[in-house]
């Protein structure tokens, strides 16, 4: 059976939240929803509003079928580490398909922001060169990739994580976007 994969944390469970579960649900009607969720600390370093109890309620009473904890030694982690993990849980429950909300709903654009990450070398010595100039990772990236289009905003560079972690790992997770709305 194919199964659907959200990441989020959820601090606090809001309407983007709702509207991202039922837009999955539109999408692939009658699949599971597996939810990996940030517990009690999240990526940022911050402490949860929520419970990671609460938040499984409210995921569960929403829509999702099965919420995962993602550990804390990962969830507190960098973006790459945060959705390297996230993405290994959902592979191991055969997770076929990732959904993710995007500021820019263009997922070949950044299939091929995570292709140049992972494959291209001049890629990463510029990155360090511009990072050594003084520039923030966030920055460095936009600069090293050169693409003409902003895809450095929170939800399209998490999104870039969780494609490069399944193309390093080769699995076999098809990643789909929707688009961010207030």
């Amino acid at each position: 059976m194919k199964k659907i994969g959200i990441i989020c944390e959820y601090n606090p469970f809001h309407n983007g939240h709702k509207y991202h579960i039922d837009k999955v649900k539109a999408m692939f009607p009658d699949r599971p929803i597996v939810l990996v969720l940030n517990g009690y600390f999240l990526e940022r370093g911050d402490v949860s509003v929520l419970s990671k109890e609460a938040k499984t309620k409210i995921a569960l009473e929403n829509g999702v079928d099965i919420v995962l904890e993602l550990p804390f030694i990962y969830g507190s982690q960098s973006a790459d580490t945060f959705a390297d993990a996230s993405i290994c849980l959902l592979e191991r429950l055969q997770v076929t398909d990732i959904v993710f909300g995007s500021e820019t709903d263009n997922i070949n654009l950044l299939k091929k922001a995570a292709d140049i990450q992972i494959n291209n070398k001049d890629y990463q010595t510029k990155v360090k060169a511009l990072i050594d100039k003084g520039l923030n990772y966030p920055t460095a990236m936009a600069k090293g990739l050169d693409m003409k289009v902003n895809i450095f905003n929170p939800n399209d560079l998490l999104g870039i994580s969780y494609i490069k972690a399944i193309m390093n790992h080769g699995f076999d997770i098809n990643p789909h976007t929707i688009k961010r709305t207030n």
